[in-house]
This record gives structure tokens, C-alpha cells and sequence, in this order.
């Protein structure tokens, strides 16, 4: 009769089990960012999608909203993250954006950062408020048009002063970033009257200095293709070993 002990040190087959997840982990999360990317579409800013499918990016190239989509694996190899990152440029905001578009919310109130001045409280919200302003400033815009032509027929025998321009909101468009340029001619104001008119064609052009907090139906892309692709990322973990 023998008797036999085995003892089996199980640490260096975990550590290879660990290291084929971990590369498991990476190809298929690399796949989700793709197809998650692929899911975002380019449309015009003029056109939003329809609540409870994915968003659309409104520009292309390296700067778009679905090249933000990203991944990234723990140092363990035990977890991903996946989905649009934040990252430190204007043209590629992150913040809460993403979460409010896949689960839906409200958005934030924000500053208009395109508003004729950038000194003008936020609280102005009626078009009385930006006569008054521009009243305390003593000037204003009383002539003010899409094009350097239309501020001189407005202007008249003012036409020989200069014409300035500014970057304002493209109200068409109503998206962080798009804008269109605005001519204008700034005079004296002398009156209560030329305020009330300066302060129209602000309004007209610019809106109001603050932007008001909106409410966001879901628009989900992340957790569906997810959902949608169990069968394809599953087999990145066969023969591991």
C-alpha cells in the first residue's frame, strides 16, 4: 500500500489565468469603443435625435463626439470603463453631457459665452434689463445686422463710422461652439428710446447672457450596445489559458 501527498502551488496558473483576462478584457473592450462610436451619427446642428435612440455628433474628425468615446482597464485587468471622456480642450467637452444624453436630466443653467458683453451679469433676462444695461454703459449697438451692407442702410448718413463685428450664438443652430459673426455700429445712446432699440437688436442677435436649464430625454447608446453585444466580447475569454 503507498500513500502520496500532492500539494500544487496554484499561484503562477492565477497569475496566468489573470494575464489572459486582462488581454481579454482590452480586445473586447476595444471592440464595445468601436462599435459604440460607430453608433453615433453625423447630423446637422439643426437636427437633434429622437429620445431613446443614441445621439448625434455634430461635427467630424478628431474632435467629434463620438471620437471621445473611449476605454480604459483597471491595473488589475478586473474592470473597464467604457464611454465618452472628458478631456481638458473646448473643443471636445465631456463634463456632464454624456450621463444627461444616456440617462436623461435636466441641464445646466450656463453663461452665454458669446453675449454681446462679457461683463453683463447673467441675471439679465428680459429685454428691458438690456436697455437698462447698456443705458448705465452709455453706448450700445443701435445699428446691427448680418452683414457690413445691412448696418450701413440702417445707418445712413452714419455709415462712415466703423463697423465692428462680434462673434454671436447661431440661433439656428442653438449648440455650444457654433457661432456666426454680427456687424454693428455703437453710438452714444441719448435716450431711453435708443436704449429699448439697441437693446432689441442685442437680444435679436445675441440672446440674453445667462442660458437657462432645459430638460433632456434619455438618449441611451452606451448601455445598449452593451447589452446588444454580450456574444461578441464573451468569446475573447475562451482558451485564455
Amino acid at each position: 500500500m503507498m500513500t502520496a501527498k500532492v500539494s500544487m502551488d496554484t499561484r503562477e496558473l492565477q497569475a496566468v489565468v489573470a494575464d489572459g483576462s486582462k488581454r481579454a478584457l482590452y480586445r473586447a473592450s476595444g471592440l464595445l469603443m468601436q462599435i459604440a462610436r460607430r453608433k453615433i451619427r453625423y447630423r446637422s446642428y439643426r437636427k437633434a435625435s429622437l429620445p431613446g435612440r443614441p445621439p448625434f455628433k455634430h461635427r467630424t474628425g478628431a474632435n467629434s463626439f463620438s471620437h471621445s468615446i473611449r476605454f480604459g482597464v483597471e491595473p488589475s485587468g478586473a474592470t473597464a470603463v467604457i464611454g465618452p471622456l472628458r478631456e481638458n480642450k473646448p473643443t471636445n467637452p465631456g463634463g456632464p453631457v454624456p450621463r444627461t444624453l444616456e440617462f436623461g436630466g435636466r441641464t445646466r443653467a450656463g453663461k452665454n459665452s458669446f453675449w454681446f458683453s462679457r461683463r453683463a451679469p447673467e441675471g439679465i433676462s428680459s429685454e428691458s434689463q438690456v436697455a437698462a444695461y447698456l443705458q448705465s454703459q452709455g453706448y450700445g449697438p443701435l445699428f446691427m445686422g448680418a452683414s457690413p451692407g445691412a448696418v450701413e442702410k440702417q445707418a445712413g448718413a452714419r455709415s462712415g463710422e466703423k463697423i465692428r463685428k462680434k462673434r454671436a450664438p447661431d440661433m439656428k443652430r442653438k449648440a455650444d461652439g457654433s457661432y456666426r459673426l454680427v456687424y454693428y455700429l455703437s453710438v452714444k445712446l441719448r435716450s431711453a428710446r435708443q436704449a429699448r432699440r439697441a437693446a432689441k437688436n442685442v437680444v435679436k442677435f445675441f440672446g440674453f447672457p445667462g442660458i437657462a436649464s432645459s430638460s433632456i430625454a434619455p438618449r441611451p447608446f452606451m448601455g445598449p450596445t452593451l447589452r446588444e453585444n454580450y456574444g461578441k466580447i464573451l468569446p475573447h475569454w475562451r482558451n485564455i489559458v
